[in-house]
């Protein structure tokens, strides 16, 4: 198990939240990420400082 962090944003791209999570595999914390977004604007994942992934909203400079 690796242990995640979970970033969860806002539509200004802020961090409203964030959370550590263990999983077995990157493709396991991407769903979880998918499952805890709700009406969340986004959820990044990261392990260490590589950006696994991004569940929402593309990231968007505006």
């Amino acid at each position: 198990m690796r242990s995640y962090r979970l970033y969860i944003l806002t539509r200004h791209e802020r961090i409203s939240g964030s959370l550590n999570a263990a999983h077995a595999s990157d493709e396991e914390a991407l769903s979880f990420a998918e499952a805890l977004r709700g009406a969340a604007h986004a959820v990044e994942v990261w392990l260490g400082e590589r950006l696994i992934g991004r569940v929402g909203a593309e990231f968007e400079l505006a």
